[in-house]
């Protein structure tokens, strides 16, 4: 009914299209071709839904969506099992959905999404990694104000993500992605992550070393943050009073166990030297 009928009550959004779609992303890589071709195939029907809803006609000679068109050629692509050839599909539905996610379905889209990380099938969960990095290279600029819950995000799959490698560097590659848009407001939420660091936060930090202009970025904002902060406050020593306690301040101890994790990267030794030399 929906395909054949659109709405003519004025133009409205498939509220539901976002968080299907991410649902539906793990099974376009599944281990069996079927499922990956009815993967494909609601896709294309969700998405024909939408165009009913925002009263496009269903005569394709009338109205022709190029994104919608493309869908059966991946699905006929999806029959092979060269995990190259497979890539390539994943890596053209994730330029297709990325344009098509509305912009208020999009954090829903992502939070669904998130979960496809942890599928038990090494090809779904590296399937969903692969549309991630795409839909935060091309809107990530969209979500400044998500920063802080997306990073909470990743990081709690990370503490999750333990046998599939592939999955989890790709989840390591989306952090430096978000950091790329984001760097001040991405700064001020990695800032506040307890020290010393868990290991997948020191992951984190040797993937954002790997972009040299970002991680120049950041020494100048750390180097910046420590010069105009108090490194320690002094209390009344509660066991001898003429005494006092010094603290560490959070925020500079935080900046300080960054800077040792960028030291420690080889990829950073560029941008090192140049400040130290």
């Amino acid at each position: 009914m929906f395909q054949r009928k659109p709405f003519t009550h004025g133009a409205v959004e498939f509220s539901l299209l976002g968080e299907m779609m991410a649902q539906l992303t793990p099974r376009c890589s599944d281990p069996c071709i079927v499922t990956r071709q009815t993967a494909i195939d609601c896709i294309q029907m969700a998405l024909i839904v939408q165009q009913r809803f925002k009263g496009h006609p269903a005569d394709h000679i009338v109205y022709k969506d190029e994104v919608i068109d493309a869908l059966p050629v991946l699905k006929e692509q999806a029959v092979k099992r060269d995990p190259n050839a497979l890539f390539s599909v994943i890596n053209d539905l994730s330029k297709a959905l990325s344009k098509k996610v509305p912009n208020d379905q999009l954090v829903g889209f992502l939070n669904k999404l998130f979960e496809g990380l942890l599928d038990s099938q090494s090809h779904s969960s590296s399937g969903a990694c692969v549309v991630l990095n795409t839909i935060l290279k091309t809107r990530g600029s969209e979500l400044m104000s998500r920063v802080p819950q997306i990073l909470r995000s990743l990081h709690e799959k990370l503490t999750l993500i333990l046998d599939h490698q592939q999955t989890r560097t790709g989840t390591l590659r989306a952090v430096r992605t978000l950091v790329t848009h984001h760097l001040i407001p991405s700064l001020s939420a990695l800032l506040k992550y307890p020290t010393p660091f868990d290991e997948h936060v020191v992951e984190m930090w040797k993937m954002i070393a790997q972009d040299g202009q970002l991680t120049t970025s950041i020494f100048d904002h750390i180097l910046e943050l420590l010069a105009r902060s108090l490194p320690y406050e002094e209390k009344d020593d509660p066991r001898e009073k003429t005494s006092t306690l010094k603290t560490a301040m959070p925020v500079p101890l935080a900046a300080t166990c960054i800077l040792s994790e960028l030291f420690k990267s080889e990829d950073s030794e560029a941008q090192v030297l140049d400040y130290y030399e």
